[in-house]
């Protein structure tokens, strides 16, 4: 199992030039995506090959 995590950097700068087809929730230090299972799956695949969109992965591997 992989999970790959937003880049919070790259998440910010597409809600200020309008880019995210998602709702946003707007703090002082961070731009939060709400938006149902759903569609943040199609967001996570419409954005799979960006590299700027993801910072960084975390891969599991079961041990027997």
């Amino acid at each position: 199992m992989r999970i790959d995590f937003l880049n919070d950097k790259w998440v910010s700068d597409q809600a200020k030039a309008g880019k995210l087809a998602l709702v946003t929730v707007k703090t002082p230090n961070l731009v939060i995506l709400a938006a149902s299972t759903e569609e943040l799956r199609k967001f996570a695949l419409e954005h799979a090959d960006d590299k700027g969109a993801f910072s960084e992965n975390f891969a599991f591997q079961r041990k027997k």
